[in-house]
């Protein structure tokens, strides 16, 4: 076997199992998800919550909590408040009877924006008035994929280019072999 060739076995080998690590990897980073909430998913609370607690089971970054009520407003009082894997969000005293929706949207640590919704019911009026509403949402989004596309694609350009240059440095190789003989 020629150097050569031992060459692009060696870089071959190299490159597949740098895939096969790649590919094979991404388990170990999953996404969080969401353990528990208070008040609890589907809850049905006489007296209304001070705040909702959201627990994932890893910690989370770049949080952003709506609530809205049964009127369609907005019930979240201020920013979310995350430390480690529990995310509060406080609310302005809650009113009118019904459902609450807990949207949520959080980063985990894979980088991976993860999001949801839970409810409660409030079965009796609360104290609240209609509070002030927001402008806008100004929300973030995590990375994606992206982290494990580029470096494939990287990966991927830089072994054409090395079988484009192995083919190239071939065909030089047999052209000067065959003037060799010619001459010869």
């Amino acid at each position: 076997m020629t150097s050569l060739r031992r060459i692009a076995l060696g870089a071959a080998t190299l490159a597949g199992a740098m895939m096969v690590g790649l590919v094979s990897a991404t388990p170990a980073w999953a996404h969080a998800y969401l353990t528990a909430t208070s008040p609890a998913d589907g809850a049905a609370l006489a007296s209304p919550p001070t705040h909702v607690t959201l627990t994932f089971d890893e910690p989370v970054t770049q949080v952003h909590v709506a609530v809205e009520g049964p009127d369609g407003l907005r019930w979240d009082d201020g920013q979310p408040v995350a430390v480690d894997d529990q995310v509060t969000q406080q609310l302005y005293p809650l009113g009118p009877v019904g459902s609450y929706e807990v949207n949520y949207r959080v980063v985990s640590v894979d980088g991976h924006t993860v999001h949801g919704t839970v409810e409660f019911d409030l079965t009796a009026p609360g104290p609240g008035a209609p509070p002030p509403q927001p402008t806008s949402a100004g929300a973030t989004s995590g990375g994606g994929l992206l982290w494990l596309v580029i470096p494939i694609a990287l990966g991927a350009a830089v072994i054409a280019g090395f079988w484009y240059y192995l083919g190239r440095r071939r065909a030089a190789l047999r052209a000067a072999s065959s003037s060799r003989r010619g001459a010869g």
